[in-house]
């Protein structure tokens, strides 16, 4: 399964020489690579080589657009969060799957029980559940669901239904 972190990670070791790299999931199986080189800039044949590398080597199931750094802020692509470590590891992980998913979060967060729903193959959507066993904070809230964007694949978002 490949993650954002994954991909990126993937990109920078194919392409030592990108100073920036960012992909974003566009909406369902579409992405976009943001990278910029040393001279904070993307040549025309940069483009076309990450575009190549994304297609022979990335989810080839994603159209992957290739855009200049500096569309992160025009594209209005939100930040990248601190995370934690086992969060990362978690998303650098090429067998990933949905059970791994849930134990990462379920590790994170003990007030409470994260499961599998579905998949909306037509939205691109991975539906969870977290089961509450207290009160959980909307902060609370608010990570599960970033850490779990974090963890699903390229060309998905994910929804999380929340219940006690």
């Amino acid at each position: 399964m490949g993650t954002r972190l994954l991909s990126e990670r993937l990109i920078k070791n194919h392409f030592p020489h990108l100073r920036y790299v960012r992909i974003h999931t566009q909406g369902r199986n579409e992405a976009t690579i943001y990278a910029w080189n040393e001279d904070l800039q993307l040549p025309e044949k940069e483009i076309r080589d990450l575009r190549q590398f994304a297609s022979d080597y990335l989810q080839p199931y994603i159209c992957f657009k290739v855009k200049s750094y500096n569309s992160v802020q025009t594209d209005h692509i939100p930040h990248v969060h601190d995370l934690p470590e086992s969060i990362i590891q978690t998303a650098m992980t090429r067998n990933l799957d949905q059970y791994g998913i849930v134990a990462a979060i379920n590790r994170l967060f003990s007030g409470g029980h994260l499961r599998f729903d579905r998949y909306d193959s037509i939205r691109g959507t991975i539906h969870f559940e977290f089961q509450a066993s207290k009160h959980l904070p909307s902060v609370d809230k608010e990570l599960i669901t970033t850490y779990l964007s974090e963890m699903i694949p390229l060309g998905s978002n994910c929804e999380v239904a929340f219940s006690s």
